[in-house]
């Protein structure tokens, strides 16, 4: 099952604080949340993340180096989200900036995450690549980007989904859609200007199951029999009637034929 966005948010800012909140729908088929934050070079502050009282797993964080006047930036990513309109969360320890975006997905695996973690900073420049290693097909790599000379900009394997407004992108969050077959692959994005950069990032597995060729339950006239797999009906819009076995109806002529 391939994975998809289903929607995203900036959920608000503080000045210092020591929390951010907001209301957040993961929406329709959503079954995991990615949870952006971008916090003060001062200290390593931020101690969790939750959604609907849930604590988020990290996934990833970036360090600044340097001395350029980076800041953290941290990867939250939680399982099976609520459904319905629901609170995020993201709290720190002392009183620092925080600036939070979240989004949503569906198709991701709900067991043995994440795929990889990376992180990435630089002191001044105005690319920044992140490498890391999938040990699975098809993943999808999510970065948050902490950029000192804003707006961040879209890169290779990295679409920009969302950012803050009140800063114009001292926070985004990116997603590289699916990174194809298991193996070396990394993350660009750039900012306006040289300046301190750094990338927090969580690469997720797909769901099993879905694709061309599976079983499929259809109906042939009123009986339903087993589709996919070139076992199909017949021609000439007749019924091909079968005979039950655990719960499917097996098609008359496989029965001949064993």
């Amino acid at each position: 099952m391939a994975i998809a966005q289903v929607s995203s948010s900036y959920i608000g800012f503080a000045f210092p604080g020591t929390s951010v909140s907001g209301s957040f729908d993961c929406g329709t088929g959503a079954d995991a949340l990615l949870i952006g934050v971008v916090a003060d070079d001062a200290s390593d502050a931020i101690t969790g993340a939750t959604f609907d009282s849930v604590s988020a797993s990290l996934g990833s964080k970036s360090t600044p180096v340097g001395g350029g006047g980076g800041r953290y930036a941290y990867i939250y990513y939680l399982l099976g989200p609520a459904s319905g309109s629901k609170t995020v969360q993201v709290n720190a320890g002392s009183s620092v900036l925080i600036i939070v975006v979240v989004a949503s997905y569906s198709g991701v695996a709900q067991v043995s995450q994440p795929d990889v973690a990376a992180n990435n900073a630089v002191a001044f420049d105005t690319t920044l690549t992140t490498s890391f290693t999938t040990t699975t097909d098809n993943a999808w790599g999510f970065a948050v980007g902490s950029a000192t000379a804003r707006p961040q900009s879209s890169g290779t394997n990295a679409s920009k989904v969302v950012e803050d407004s009140t800063f114009s992108g001292y926070c985004a969050l990116f997603e590289s859609g699916s990174l194809g077959a298991a193996g070396s692959k990394s993350m660009q994005t750039s900012q306006s200007a040289p300046s301190a950069y750094g990338h927090a990032v969580v690469v997720l597995k797909e769901a099993a199951g879905g694709g061309a060729g599976q079983p499929t339950m259809r109906r042939w006239g009123a009986t339903p029999y087993v589709g996919g797999h070139g076992i199909n009906a017949g021609g000439g819009g007749g019924r091909m009637w079968g005979r039950r076995q655990s719960g499917l109806i097996v098609p008359k002529r496989l029965q001949e034929a064993a």
